[in-house]
């Protein structure tokens, strides 16, 4: 495949692995790698649905040489699936049974992950712990998808019901807020601004006090 400056993401980063053979047309070694490498092409052309195997002129796509910084050539890089950033560049030499054993080593299966594997195994091995009570369904005429299904639902309840066993809760009783009586809460902060305010409050009241005794007593005894 050819990769261009305009293409480019539309491969890379997405879902395979992506090979790329960064070459010049003026490059000597790149012309000797070319056979080589082209029979790495037709090696995973239809061997793997999850390998692209590519090239981009260098010359004529500066932008992606820049962006990667390849300032040599030729260059083979291997794009990881979703990841436009280089994962490796190939160290070995330039023949396609080194490269093919690369490509092999670097690029493992896309296959689900072992941890969800081993999830959904237990799901299956848990459902079949808590069986369907006969008595209750005996009259129903369930498929096996139904009883996957109310299986799963009867496990998901029991592991709420433990669940709420070791928060010591009680299954039987809604948990009901306690309900707090408001109360009116009067708080002075005694700092010394506030001090100082309730001072000066008294030495006025206290002069204007005696200012007014001092007038009427001096009314009092003009009369």
């Amino acid at each position: 495949m050819q990769l261009n400056n305009y293409n480019f993401d539309d491969y890379v980063g997405k879902n395979n692995y992506v090979i790329v053979e960064f070459y010049t047309k003026w490059c000597h070694f790149c012309k000797f790698l070319y056979p080589e490498y082209e029979k790495l092409v037709q090696e995973y052309k239809d061997k793997r649905k999850d390998i692209i195997i590519a090239r981009i002129d260098g010359q004529e796509n500066d932008f992606t040489l820049r962006r990667y910084q390849i300032f040599r050539f030729p260059v083979i890089a291997l794009f990881k699936p979703n990841d436009k950033h280089i994962y490796k560049i190939y160290q070995n030499q330039r023949i396609f049974d080194e490269m093919n054993i690369w490509v092999n080593e670097s690029c493992p299966l896309i296959i689900e992950d072992k941890k969800d594997i081993n999830e959904k195994n237990n799901i299956i091995n848990n459902s079949e712990t808590f069986k369907i009570n006969s008595s209750e369904y005996e009259n129903q005429n369930l498929t096996t998808e139904d009883e996957y299904i109310t299986n799963q639902f009867m496990y998901i309840n029991k592991r709420i019901d433990k669940i709420k066993n070791k928060l010591g809760m009680n299954i039987d009783k809604t948990i009901k807020p306690k309900r707090e009586t408001k109360k009116l809460k009067f708080e002075f902060e005694l700092s010394p601004i506030f001090i100082l305010f309730w001072f000066i409050v008294f030495l006025i009241v206290t002069y204007a006090y005696t200012s007014i005794k001092k007038i009427f007593l001096d009314k009092s005894h003009i009369k």
